[in-house]
């Protein structure tokens, strides 16, 4: 009876190691001891519709509807993965209306009547939303579902207590332009907008709103069909501004009909600066031409400070290895406009780098709408099992209130989100400036920061920092030292050096006081070989830095020279030279200077609220000069991959000694490993506390010595001897696996590392 169970005992032993094989290679469930397997629950959704536009005459997809796209499902898969088994999962559906006001009328209607939808993000037209309004107004408030539009009108959703306005709204923008124009000191401006588009017809409503009203001496409407201008519209507002001479053109009627008026204003006479509402000054200019602009010219800035990078999509980007990150204009073939010709081919189609203009805005929208997911998602993270759509809907709601007035700040990869009282964002409207004859776009010297209700002046410091050398980078302590030029220049004479805290400087142990040194090479005085007005400073000392060391040996550093206002009460905003930093030919130091770029980002301070009975959170402006430099892994192909080469090399050869050398080959064998361990404790600490490129180099040698000693063991067993083809099969491993494993495993772990850098 006892042999019975032993005989029965084996296949349900071998069935029991199938299943655990199963569970090892598969993840799937194991029942154990014969115990029942509770079902999951069914797997509960809260939607998420996402509202786009693509051209109307969809000649082409563009490339910021890919990144939207791209961005918003790769944040929802993320969810999702985090999300347990069982627990709720986000969905999100992707509804074009392709610039057609009545197929948006149609997807909103098509998203509120699911009953799993949780939250509305995008809708970039004011124009497109009007409609909406009016017909899905009372079924959009009563469902309660918090929209986060791009609309800019705020006067538009006001009654609608759950839409709120990721992007800058136009009396936001106007509170700054008429601030701009006035303190500037022109006195006759002249506006020209577009008829019939709500975004523009409310820029120039606004201008002339109390109790800041700009006094406007002309205000011309025009129709521009397919953003083209009627010449005759051309002729007739430049024989008006002919007779009414202003000082200043406010233009709010899109780029390409812009950049017509524009030229065709500058050839009947009428010189004057230009303050672009709406379109892009580039383009604008562009369409002028040899010669381009004599004049000042202005614009809100859209696309962010020209030359300063997001420092949180940099890092995105770095840790990426730049992979996925390029958002083209690419021709939609299946229109029939291609065969019937009413499609062409466009210079900004073409193939672009990640960091061009037209690539970073298609990343910076994309990237936005993956921050409202990323916030509608930490709600829908938060809520009960239990909780139906209508009570995710309200949970989000409550958590976006926070966010109004500064109470509380979301952390976007972005950028910091909070919305005013308006349920507009809060952000600050910056004004760029391109100066008459120069081809570059740069921050007017004159900013505004919002306070409440009110604005308060802010400077711009201009700034080139000049790297001299950078010595002793220290992975193991996290710091460096560098020697560095700050040349700086502000139309506030009196900001310099004392108003700049050095962030990430090091700090002492005792005083906590910075290790810089700070000389002033020049003050900014007229009559010596320095340009007049710039402040010159000499700075060296020890910054400290966070490695990153996968790629050790081989590894890429981000060093930078952070720097930020010293006090509240003289904030300043930077504006950084045109280009970046000069590749460094010599290498200094054992690295080697790649790239640099100057960088942007916030630090969120909390307060006390007003009110003394809750908390207020606080932007602070900081800015850093990051340098890209690469390790050279010279010394360390010298000192490691050179020497484990030969122990490699010696324990291949040493499977030629032969059977009777069996002893003299094992220890050949068992020395070059613990040569190999030996070459390893002897390299020096730095500092990481993961596995490196150089950790994975050795745990790779180890395996493939450690393979040979095994098999040299197997191959002298009287097991193995007695069977002609096992013995065959490892001398086969012996003589060819082992060098061709090694080698391709080798190969591999270095390349995926310079393929990264």
């Amino acid at each position: 009876m006892k042999q019975g169970y032993a005989a029965l005992g084996r296949p349900i032993g071998r069935l029991r190691l199938a299943a655990l094989l199963l569970v090892l290679v598969t993840g799937a469930p194991l029942p154990l001891g014969g115990d029942a397997v509770a079902q999951s629950s069914p797997t509960t959704l809260a939607r998420i519709a996402i509202l786009v536009s693509s051209d109307r005459n969809r000649c082409y997809d563009p490339g910021t509807v890919k990144s939207i796209r791209h961005f918003a499902t790769t944040e929802v898969d993320a969810f999702n993965r985090s999300t347990p088994r069982g627990g709720r999962k986000l969905a999100v559906d992707i509804l074009d209306d392709f610039e057609e006001a009545d197929t948006t009328v149609v997807n909103v209607r098509q998203a509120l009547a699911a009953s799993d939808l949780v939250a509305m993000v995008g809708l970039p037209s004011s124009t497109r939303a009007a409609p909406v309004f009016a017909s899905l107004g009372n079924e959009l408030r009563a469902s309660e579902v918090p929209f986060l539009s791009e609309i800019s009108l705020n006067a538009m959703f006001a009654a609608f207590p759950n839409v709120y306005s990721m992007t800058s709204t136009v009396d936001d923008e106007l509170q700054v332009v008429k601030r701009f124009i006035r303190d500037r000191g022109f006195q006759k401006p002249a506006f020209v907008g577009l008829a019939g588009d709500a975004y523009s017809m409310a820029l120039g409503d606004g201008l002339m709103r109390a109790p800041d009203a700009l006094a406007l001496i002309a205000d011309h409407r025009i129709a521009a069909p397919e953003y083209k201008l009627d010449a005759a519209d051309g002729d007739r507002i430049a024989a008006d501004l002919l007779t009414k001479a202003p000082d200043l053109l406010i233009l709010a009627i899109q780029s390409g009909a812009g950049g017509a008026l524009l030229k065709q204003l500058t050839a009947a006479g009428i010189d004057v600066p230009v303050f672009v509402l709406y379109g892009r000054l580039s383009r604008i200019i562009d369409r002028l031409g040899a010669g381009g602009f004599a004049k000042d010219a202005y614009e809100i800035a859209r696309d962010g400070v020209p030359g300063l990078y997001n420092e949180r999509l940099q890092r995105r980007i770095w840790d990426s290895g730049g992979q996925g990150w390029l958002f083209e204009d690419t021709p939609n073939r299946s229109t029939p406009g291609w065969s019937e010709g009413s499609c062409t081919v466009t210079a900004s189609a073409g193939p672009s780098q990640i960091l061009d203009a037209r690539n970073r805005r298609a990343i910076a929208r994309g990237m936005q709408y993956r921050d409202m997911i990323a916030m509608i998602g930490e709600a829908v993270a938060a809520s009960p099992p239990e909780a139906d759509a209508v009570a995710i809907r309200r949970l989000i709601a409550s958590r976006l209130r926070k966010h109004l007035d500064g109470q509380d700040t979301f952390r976007g990869l972005w950028q910091d989100w909070a919305f005013t009282p308006h349920r507009t964002i809060a952000d600050d409207t910056l004004v760029t400036w391109r100066r008459g004859g120069s081809d570059r776009l740069m921050l007017a010297p004159w900013q505004y920061r919002r306070t409440g209700q009110g604005l308060q002046p802010v400077s711009v410091l201009y700034t080139s920092l000049d790297l001299i050398r950078i010595s002793r980078i220290d992975t193991g302590d996290d710091s460096f030292d560098a020697e560095l030029y700050l040349s700086l220049h502000s139309e506030d004479a009196s900001l310099g050096i004392a108003d700049i805290e050095f962030t990430n400087a090091l700090r002492s142990e005792a005083g906590h006081d910075t290790q810089l040194i700070i000389r002033e090479i020049h003050g900014g005085s007229a009559g010596t070989s320095f340009p007049a007005g710039i402040k010159t400073y000499k700075i060296a000392g020890r910054f400290t830095f966070e490695p990153e060391l996968d790629d050790y040996p081989f590894d890429l550093q981000r060093l930078s020279v952070s720097f930020q206002p010293a006090s509240t009460l003289r904030p300043f905003l930077i504006q950084p030279p045109e280009e970046a930093p000069p590749h460094q030919l010599a290498p200094f130091d054992g690295w080697d200077l790649r790239d640099g770029y100057v960088g942007s980002d916030h630090d969120i301070v909390p307060t006390l609220a007003v009110a003394a009975d809750g908390k207020q959170t606080v932007r602070f402006y900081k800015f850093n000069q990051t340098f890209v430099v690469a390790r050279l892994g010279v010394d360390f192909t010298m000192r490691v991959i050179v020497p484990l080469a030969f122990i490699l090399l010696v324990t291949y050869f040493s499977v030629y000694l032969g059977r009777e050398r069996f002893d003299s080959m094992i220890a050949i064998q068992v020395t070059a490993l613990l040569s190999a361990i030996a070459l390893y404790l002897s390299l020096p600490d730095v500092g990481a506390d993961q596995a490196t490129l150089a950790d994975r180099i050795f745990m790779v040698t180890y395996a493939g010595v450690a393979l040979m000693i095994g098999l040299s063991v197997v191959g002298d067993s009287s097991k193995v001897l007695e069977h002609r083809r096992f013995t065959a099969a490892v001398r086969i491993a012996q003589y060819a696996g082992f060098p061709l494993l090694t080698i391709g495993a080798m190969l591999w772990l270095v390349a995926a590392s310079l393929g990264r850098g």
